[in-house]
């Protein structure tokens, strides 16, 4: 197993181990297939090589296609997850910020449980910092934790296909799709 030290979109270095809790948590590793080299490109996604003046063929293994579509599943359930939620807790559907910051301020405010004013969009597309009680606080981060948990759900059922195909084309047709009716 591989792993590729990313910096700017490019591969800086491939370590043959995990280095998860080895190494600064600013840098970012991502499992790599096989054929990945130092100087390659990754978009967050997907790996490939710097542009060439030479034609050269890249042969995908099963296990490099099915390392490739996790890193796909991962990030498409990533921003997922911190692209919102919807939650009926003040009476009606109000959309609500989900990114990383958004997930530490709704902690802070549950723990004060106080009626407290919180960001959310309304039907109309404004979005204000509307008064919720308490128990509207609650509502909403437990309407949060389950949408997060239903694409978490949805992101290992998808992952667990991957490692269960056969072929280098069923791994490329599991794709991401959101789990909400």
């Amino acid at each position: 197993m591989s792993f590729a030290r990313i910096q700017n979109g490019q591969v800086m270095e491939i370590l043959h181990y995990d280095p998860t809790g080895m190494f600064h948590p600013d840098l970012v590793f991502v499992q790599a297939p096989s054929y990945v080299e130092e100087g390659w490109l990754f978009d967050g996604e997907l790996f490939s090589p710097p542009e060439m003046t030479e034609e050269v063929e890249i042969v995908i293994t099963l296990g490099d296609a099915k390392i490739n579509r996790v890193n796909v599943i991962n990030r498409a359930v990533a921003l997922a997850i911190e692209g919102g939620y919807i939650s009926a807790a003040l009476g009606a559907p109000h959309m609500y910020d989900s990114e990383l910051e958004d997930q530490v301020n709704l902690i802070g405010v549950l723990a004060l449980g106080v009626d407290h004013p919180f960001a959310c969009v309304n039907e109309q597309g404004i979005r204000d910092y509307r008064m919720h009680t308490a128990q509207q606080i609650r509502q909403g981060a437990a309407d949060g934790a389950a949408r997060k948990m239903q694409l978490l759900q949805h992101a290992t059922m998808l992952k667990y296909m991957i490692q269960q195909a056969e072929t280098v084309e069923v791994v490329n047709s599991i794709v991401w799709s959101d789990p909400t009716p």
